[in-house]
């Protein structure tokens, strides 16, 4: 069941606690697979027969009766892939997922091979295997994924058959504590409203591993704050095998061995330890990062990204990998202001000596582990204004900041401009240019080539070239139009010159106002401007409505 299908529009109608088991009813049925109840499943070979004990005559029925035991053996526990070695066709455990060839099969059974005498006096072997693979009844697998959404050990999908090689580690179902934890937990994540985001993103990682969500960058000021020991707990609670350790040059495509990333296919989270100063200390480097990364951490459970092998072909498969990146610095990425992708947690201090020792005895007990993974299914969904897993990340402070540190003066005094031209459609290149110049105080320098591009690439061209009256004339100059928002855009696209040059008027009053009141309280004497705007506007509609009513009574 998922939060998205429940009408969480009426706030009296969400049942948090209905979607949490809900859940994990679910999950638990992912187990409950025919062949994990059948009795001969992840169980060792049959025992071979004690021939030495056997009376005389009894070996031959004792080694038939074996041979058909390890053969419905086989049939239960190991299956045909054929796209193992790249396409060459092998066998897979049904239990593991590990691989091999024919051959290694035939070896491992070789004891259990039907040993009998030809007519010429000569010894027959009947290896176990080769009546496996001529059996009706032998399993076959046409793809081996891993699904945390699907049915273990075996789905089918689309009509074909997958191996699915997610298998969640088995906790303790009692015992163990979590206060510890909590502790630990509120000194890593000081601010409650991020602590108490973090908890709903984990505890939904728990209820649906296979959704990505955002990724979370955690910032703290020195080593030591606590968030290595935390990606160790993960890996305790999700699994070694799908809490992947990783570089950040590995998400960012720059280092030697990013292109072969096949590890991180299976993983639920990445983890990297420390994003470093010479990771992304370069404005340019620091773009070129996010652009990389953004494609590495993407949240849509349904995108299929592409991985590699050595030696392998690159295949592409959806990924439930969710990714968090440690790093002591506030800008290691440039984040743009429309980034969906990317949460910022600020992290505590550094921890005691005490609070390492009590954290790490907490850890080694598995009743603990097996505690919070009981606490964090437990937890109870929230709407999405609280927690949306598929939003825009929350506008923590630590996000605020790495965007402000990221933005570069011309890119600051254009967001400065638009928000000054709110209330006002439609502007000039050249009132853009002016507003541009003020709050990012240009005053000599190769700046305004630079200033136009931001515009043309920011705003919204009121009509493209070769339209008519793409271009009017205004103020002496033939000025393109552009509009504030997509809105503005379609709204105005119609009107004609006039009404776009009383637009183009009145914001042209606001930017000789604000311009001459200099810096001092920008945000209030805007204010004043929108008011004093508005009063116009109301004064020319009394004034239409006068004219109107003198002229029908002169009729």
């Amino acid at each position: 069941m998922n939060e998205h299908c429940t009408p969480e529009a009426n706030r009296n109608t969400f049942d948090g606690d209905a979607i949490s088991r809900a859940d994990r009813e679910f999950l638990a049925s992912l187990g409950d697979h025919p062949l994990v109840r059948h009795p001969l499943y992840s169980v060792p070979p049959p025992p071979l027969p004690n021939y030495a004990a056997l009376p005389a005559g009894g070996a031959e029925a004792a080694q038939k009766a074996s041979f058909a035991a390890t053969l419905d053996w086989l049939l239960i526990n190991y299956a045909y892939c054929k796209s193992a070695f790249m396409g060459k066709g092998g066998i897979i455990s049904l239990v593991d997922g590990e691989m091999g060839s024919i051959a290694s099969l035939r070896g491992f059974m070789q004891p259990y091979a039907l040993v009998s005498e030809g007519p010429r006096k000569g010894i027959k072997t009947r290896s176990v295997v080769d009546d496996w693979m001529k059996h009706p009844l032998r399993a076959h697998i046409d793809k081996v994924q891993t699904r945390p959404d699907k049915s273990r050990p075996t789905f089918v999908e689309d009509g074909l058959t997958v191996y699915n090689r997610y298998w969640p580690p088995a906790h303790p179902t009692s015992g163990g504590e979590i206060e510890t934890f909590k502790t630990f937990f509120a000194h890593l994540v000081p601010d409650e409203k991020e602590r108490t985001w973090f908890w709903n993103y984990l505890a939904h990682k728990a209820r649906k591993p296979w959704v990505p969500m955002v990724a979370i960058i955690m910032v703290a000021e020195e080593f030591g704050s606590g968030r290595g020991t935390l990606f160790e707990i993960l890996a305790l609670v999700f699994g070694e095998d799908y809490v992947v350790p990783c570089e950040f040059g590995e998400l960012t495509k720059t280092s030697a061995g990013a292109r072969f990333n096949d590890r991180l296919a299976n993983a639920l989270i990445a983890t990297v330890d420390e994003a470093v100063a010479e990771d992304g200390e370069q404005r340019t480097q620091r773009r070129f990062n996010y652009e990389a990364l953004k494609n590495a951490i993407e949240p849509s459970p349904t995108a299929r990204r592409r991985f590699e092998k050595k030696g392998h072909d690159a295949y592409a498969q959806r990924s439930a990998r969710s990714t968090f990146i440690a790093t002591q610095h506030r800008d290691v990425v440039k984040l743009p202001r429309a980034d969906r992708r990317v949460s910022v947690i600020t992290c505590g201090a550094k921890m005691t000596a005490a609070q390492r020792a009590e954290i790490r005895a907490w850890m080694a007990v598995p009743e603990n582990i097996g505690a919070l993974h009981r606490a964090l299914l437990a937890t109870p969904a929230v709407p999405l204004e609280i927690f949306d897993p598929f939003g825009d990340p929350p506008p923590f402070a630590g996000r605020l900041e790495m965007i402000g540190m990221g933005e570069t003066r011309l890119e600051d005094a254009y967001g400065a401009a638009i928000d000054a031209l709110d209330g006002f459609p439609l502007f000039t290149m050249t009132q853009a240019q002016r507003l541009i110049s003020y709050f990012g105080d240009y005053r000599t320098g190769d700046w305004s080539d630079k200033a136009r591009h931001t515009v043309a690439k920011n705003a919204y061209r009121l009509r493209e070239r070769g339209e008519p009256s793409n271009r009017i004339k205004y103020r002496k100059r033939d000025e393109i139009i552009y509009a504030r928002t997509k809105a503005d855009q379609q709204l105005w696209r119609p009107a004609d010159t006039q009404m776009i040059v009383k637009q183009l008027d009145m914001a042209e009053a606001m930017i000789v106002r604000l311009v001459n009141t200099g810096m001092t309280d920008i945000e209030t004497r805007l204010e004043e401007i929108r008011r004093e705007r508005k009063q116009e506007e109301a004064k020319a509609r009394l004034e239409e409505i006068r004219r109107g009513q003198e002229e029908k009574d002169e009729d």
